[in-house]
Protein backbone atom coordinates (compact mmCIF):
# COMPACT_ATOMS: atom_id res chain seq x y z
CA UNK A 1 0.00 0.00 0.00
CA UNK A 2 1.06 3.49 -1.25
CA UNK A 3 0.14 6.69 0.85
CA UNK A 4 0.92 9.64 -1.14
CA UNK A 5 1.30 12.95 0.03
CA UNK A 6 1.27 16.16 -2.05
CA UNK A 7 3.76 18.45 -0.43
CA UNK A 8 2.80 21.31 -3.19
CA UNK A 9 -0.83 21.06 -2.02
CA UNK A 10 -0.42 20.78 1.56
CA UNK A 11 1.85 24.45 1.43
CA UNK A 12 -0.39 25.89 -0.54
CA UNK A 13 -3.46 25.13 1.81
CA UNK A 14 -1.52 26.05 4.78
CA UNK A 15 -0.38 29.54 2.92
CA UNK A 16 -3.91 30.10 1.94
CA UNK A 17 -5.23 29.67 5.71
CA UNK A 18 -2.38 31.57 6.91
CA UNK A 19 -3.30 34.91 4.83
CA UNK A 20 -7.25 34.70 5.98
CA UNK A 21 -5.92 33.94 9.55
CA UNK A 22 -3.78 37.14 9.54
CA UNK A 23 -6.18 39.61 7.57
CA UNK A 24 -9.00 38.33 10.28
CA UNK A 25 -6.26 38.99 13.71
CA UNK A 26 -5.18 42.77 11.73
CA UNK A 27 -9.26 43.13 11.71
CA UNK A 28 -9.25 41.77 15.52
CA UNK A 29 -6.75 43.90 16.43
CA UNK A 30 -8.38 46.93 14.60
CA UNK A 31 -11.93 46.50 16.76
CA UNK A 32 -10.15 46.35 19.68
CA UNK A 33 -8.15 49.19 18.58
CA UNK A 34 -11.51 51.00 18.05
CA UNK A 35 -12.96 50.24 21.10
CA UNK A 36 -9.98 51.82 23.26
CA UNK A 37 -10.25 54.82 21.50
CA UNK A 38 -13.62 54.96 21.50
CA UNK A 39 -13.31 54.57 25.21
CA UNK A 40 -10.02 57.21 25.48
CA UNK A 41 -12.24 59.72 23.80
CA UNK A 42 -14.71 59.49 27.17
CA UNK A 43 -11.78 59.93 29.31
CA UNK A 44 -9.26 62.66 27.39
CA UNK A 45 -9.33 66.00 28.91
CA UNK A 46 -11.24 68.82 27.14
CA UNK A 47 -10.39 72.35 27.26
CA UNK A 48 -10.94 73.59 23.68
CA UNK A 49 -11.50 70.11 22.01
CA UNK A 50 -8.09 70.73 20.16
CA UNK A 51 -6.65 67.59 21.82
CA UNK A 52 -9.48 65.03 21.80
CA UNK A 53 -10.31 65.81 18.18
CA UNK A 54 -6.54 65.29 17.39
CA UNK A 55 -7.08 61.04 17.85
CA UNK A 56 -5.26 59.05 15.32
CA UNK A 57 -5.74 55.32 14.59
CA UNK A 58 -3.11 53.86 12.46
CA UNK A 59 -4.83 50.51 11.99
CA UNK A 60 -3.12 47.09 11.41
CA UNK A 61 -2.39 45.28 8.10
CA UNK A 62 -2.03 41.56 7.86
CA UNK A 63 2.05 42.09 7.21
CA UNK A 64 2.01 44.42 10.66
CA UNK A 65 -0.43 43.24 12.92
CA UNK A 66 0.14 46.42 15.69
CA UNK A 67 -2.60 49.07 15.75
CA UNK A 68 -1.19 52.63 17.16
CA UNK A 69 -3.44 55.12 18.76
CA UNK A 70 -2.18 58.86 19.53
CA UNK A 71 -3.45 62.03 20.68
CA UNK A 72 -1.90 65.44 19.93
CA UNK A 73 -0.37 65.44 16.51
CA UNK A 74 1.98 68.32 15.97
CA UNK A 75 1.08 69.11 20.04
CA UNK A 76 2.42 65.78 21.37
CA UNK A 77 4.37 66.86 23.88
CA UNK A 78 1.05 68.54 25.44
CA UNK A 79 -0.82 65.07 24.99
CA UNK A 80 1.85 63.17 27.35
CA UNK A 81 1.56 65.52 30.08
CA UNK A 82 -1.83 65.66 29.66
CA UNK A 83 -1.83 61.69 29.79
CA UNK A 84 1.00 60.96 32.61
CA UNK A 85 0.60 64.75 35.22
CA UNK A 86 -2.18 63.09 37.27
CA UNK A 87 -1.85 65.87 39.91
CA UNK A 88 -3.77 67.95 37.02
CA UNK A 89 -7.38 69.33 37.50
CA UNK A 90 -9.52 67.95 34.70
CA UNK A 91 -13.23 68.78 34.08
CA UNK A 92 -15.87 65.86 35.41
CA UNK A 93 -15.32 62.50 33.73
CA UNK A 94 -12.11 63.36 32.29
CA UNK A 95 -8.48 62.41 33.72
CA UNK A 96 -5.18 61.65 32.87
CA UNK A 97 -4.18 58.07 31.66
CA UNK A 98 -6.63 58.31 29.24
CA UNK A 99 -5.29 56.07 26.78
CA UNK A 100 -3.68 53.80 29.32
CA UNK A 101 -7.03 53.21 31.36
CA UNK A 102 -9.15 51.77 28.04
CA UNK A 103 -6.01 50.09 27.13
CA UNK A 104 -5.65 48.08 30.43
CA UNK A 105 -9.58 47.52 30.59
CA UNK A 106 -9.87 45.83 27.18
CA UNK A 107 -7.00 44.42 27.20
CA UNK A 108 -8.11 41.90 29.92
CA UNK A 109 -8.01 38.50 28.32
CA UNK A 110 -7.35 39.87 24.98
CA UNK A 111 -5.96 36.67 23.68
CA UNK A 112 -9.45 35.01 23.64
CA UNK A 113 -11.01 38.00 22.53
CA UNK A 114 -8.70 38.11 19.41
CA UNK A 115 -9.19 34.33 19.39
CA UNK A 116 -12.91 34.74 19.24
CA UNK A 117 -12.84 37.38 16.79
CA UNK A 118 -10.57 35.70 14.16
CA UNK A 119 -12.74 32.42 14.94
CA UNK A 120 -15.66 34.41 13.66
CA UNK A 121 -13.78 35.92 10.89
CA UNK A 122 -12.37 32.44 9.17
Amino acid sequence: MNVNFNDDEFRRGVGSAMVRVRAATAMAINDIALEIGAKADDLVPFDTGALSSSQKITPPTPRKLTATISYGGPAAPYALVQHEDTELSHTAGRSAKYLERPAREVGKNLDKKIEALVKRAV
